[in-house]
């Protein structure tokens, strides 16, 4: 919803309000654009909420769920400092997009740049973690994981709110750098905007440069005291999972060697057998896979464990590489 519907729905509006002249313009419209960046930081920072106190992935992800502080004055101060972050952040992406777009409406300048932009994030993502496709199984076929990625560039030009950074998403190494990105190019889109505007025979934006610049960076200020504050009042250890190379694969290695938690039972097998129902893709390297497998095969075919369900085993039959398969 927020991807597909809210976000398109602030920018057409802030297309039609830089094209209004002073007179037509009334507190009304202002009030409106400003109500849609409240709302959607809104739900971004609810969402955050939800996701990082939820006891389940606080215990399967304890490195990247966690931030949010237990204490209630501090815990206000981090959904504060969210719905600042996300708000400022989208309110100058909003006056950046409009004037780029109204601006080179004649011409692809807009659509390109955002294909560009599109295509280097995916490029980056897919760095960070050796391949663009999804990790959830099932959503890692080309279609599927082209469907996500544009998902994740819509929500990163817009509401980038914290989950982006978690490995397989965005990413440490890609988010906070991509967020700074975007912040800083808005008065170039702006420039360009403007440029081609004053091109045409009658210029369509009627916001004046000093104003719309003015605008970017106030907005630009708003979202990085959000980011700060948020940071200021987390739970200091997770400051570390903004920074950092760590990639899904790697901490997929990682939790295979130490978490005994799964959310399909208790102990290190159960949580091995929830990591590799992940996309193959993911999966910790084959000697790794087949020590666990090999010697507990047999054990478990005589007295199965809660996961080791008929759905499991032929999941490990079609996707494992054919050395591990303990019955190859």
């Amino acid at each position: 919803e927020v991807c597909f519907d809210a976000l398109p729905q602030a920018v057409m509006q802030a297309i039609i309000l830089v094209q209004l002249a002073y007179d037509d313009r009334d507190y009304l419209l202002w009030g409106s654009i400003i109500f849609s960046a409240l709302s959607i930081s809104y739900l971004a920072a609810m969402a955050e909420v939800d996701v990082d106190t939820a006891s389940h992935y606080r215990r399967a992800f304890d490195q990247i769920h966690g931030y949010m502080p237990d204490s209630p004055s501090a815990r206000r101060a981090v959904v504060g400092g969210i719905l600042l972050f996300v708000s400022g952040f989208m309110l100058a992406k909003m006056a950046a997009l409009s004037v780029l777009f109204v601006g080179s409406s004649s011409s692809p300048v807009a659509v390109s740049w955002l294909l560009v932009e599109f295509v280097v994030l995916t490029a980056l993502r897919a760095g960070s973690e050796g391949t663009f496709r999804f990790q959830i199984a099932g959503a890692d076929t080309f279609l599927g994981s082209l469907i996500i990625d544009i998902v994740f560039y819509v929500l990163s030009i817009g509401a980038p709110s914290f989950i982006l950074r978690f490995p397989g998403y965005l990413g440490p190494s890609v988010y906070l750098p991509w967020c700074l990105y975007q912040l800083a190019v808005n008065p170039i889109m702006i420039a360009v905007g403007l440029q081609f505007d004053g091109r045409k025979e009658q210029v369509e934006i009627e916001l004046s440069e000093g104003l719309l610049l003015l605008a970017v960076a106030v907005a630009a200020c708003m979202a990085l005291v959000g980011f700060a504050v948020s940071i200021a009042f987390m739970n200091h250890g997770y400051r570390k999972t903004f920074l950092g190379r760590l990639s899904f694969r790697q901490y997929n290695v990682e939790l295979w060697e130490s978490r005994t938690w799964a959310p399909i039972g208790k102990g290190l097998d159960a949580s091995r057998a929830a990591l590799i129902s992940f996309s193959r893709l993911y999966w910790p390297p084959n000697d790794q896979v087949k020590a666990w497998l090999e010697p507990h095969w047999d054990e478990w075919v005589a007295a199965p464990p809660q996961w080791f369900t008929p759905r499991f085993v032929k999941w490990i039959a079609a996707e494992a590489s054919p050395e591990v398969l303990p019955l190859a």
